[in-house]
């Protein structure tokens, strides 16, 4: 592995920002820290930069201790939420800025940054103003800014928040295109799921100064661990039910014989809104709703029955309020969550 973190903690006074943080990011990775805000993971990518020193447990790279490295002898670089470009210099003179400071003789110093510009593409913008570009366009000098260095690892902090919707998502898939050419260790801050999902390779869910879960997104997405990490990454449906077996609750939508052991007497549940599927006529092993509320979400609805669940659905059928449903979900679907 690339990066190892070692029972890592940071207090700030009474306030424990990080508890006993253990992590593994391997060489090559788009890693992400995900969670609410005050949650720990900015602290955790500060210890990283070497921006912070923890009050306890380590950092190594490579099987080097680097924990109380200094920021600039470190092989990390940072792109921040504010960009913090220079207003007085052009495109160029901000991305050669690191080299200058380096040593870096004007000639090579320009001509690794027109090299950088063209990796985010913004060759031909070399003459510009940061007040002369768009929100997007100046996330992108940050980041040629950051790469030029050829760092080992980049780190990410909230990049893409002071954008809007659209071009949030235009970024975030530059920015994946761009980590999977260069091959470099990316580590992602963010409180937002949908960019999570989008850019990484593997998440870890931050809560209360702790990691809830670690895993490949998908793995994350679909089999959340504990009733935090499905609310957070937007599951909303959460069912009570009593163990009546090995494999088997019961509750009241029925009784389930589900694909994993069940660890408790009395506990939850939850699937996700897409993959409860709906029918006019009776389905085997179904329960029966009425339709709430429809919501139109152009591509799919949003369906809140009866009993409480949220179902999303394609458009095609154009459920309404009042309709009498027939609801049926795979057991497999569905996700014993453990405590908090």
């Amino acid at each position: 592995m690339d990066l190892e973190l070692e029972a890592l903690t940071k207090n700030y006074g009474a306030v424990q920002a990080l508890r006993t943080i253990d992590l593994s990011i391997g060489a090559g990775e788009f890693f992400t820290l995900l969670g609410p805000s005050g949650c720990g993971k900015t602290t955790l990518l500060r210890l990283l930069a070497g921006l912070e020193l923890p009050d306890s447990g380590t950092i190594q790279m490579l099987g080097q201790d680097i924990t109380h490295l200094p920021a600039n002898q470190r092989s990390f670089n940072t792109v921040f939420q504010s960009y913090a470009l220079f207003p007085h210099m052009n495109v160029l003179e901000n991305v050669a800025y690191g080299l200058f400071s380096r040593g870096y003789g004007k000639t090579d110093a320009y001509n690794r940054s027109r090299d950088a510009l063209e990796l985010v593409r913004l060759t031909g913008f070399e003459n510009r103003l940061p007040h002369q570009m768009s929100g997007g366009q100046r996330q992108r000098v940050a980041l040629a800014r950051a790469l030029v260095n050829e760092p080992q690892v980049l780190l990410l902090d909230e990049p893409m928040s002071a954008l809007d919707a659209k071009l949030r998502m235009e970024v975030q898939v530059e920015l994946r295109q761009l980590q999977q050419r260069l091959k470099t260790t990316f580590i992602m801050v963010t409180h937002d799921q949908q960019e999570a999902l989008t850019v990484s390779d593997r998440i870890a869910v931050m809560n209360k100064g702790v990691i809830a879960q670690c895993g490949p997104v998908r793995e994350v997405f679909d089999r959340p661990a504990t009733k935090f990490v499905a609310d957070f990454l937007g599951t909303e449906n959460f069912i009570e039910a009593e163990r009546c077996g090995e494999r088997s609750v019961r509750t009241a939508l029925g009784v389930w014989e589900l694909r994993e052991e069940v660890p408790w007497e009395k506990g939850s549940l939850t699937i996700r809104p897409e993959k409860i599927q709906l029918s006019e006529a009776d389905v085997p092993g179904g329960w029966h709703a009425s339709v709430q509320t429809a919501l139109y979400k152009g591509g799919y609805q949003v369906l809140l029955l009866d009993n409480g669940l949220r179902v999303e659905t394609d458009a095609l059928h154009n459920w309404k309020t009042g309709d009498e449903v027939h609801a049926v979900c795979s057991p497999d679907a569905l996700v014993v969550l453990h405590d908090d």
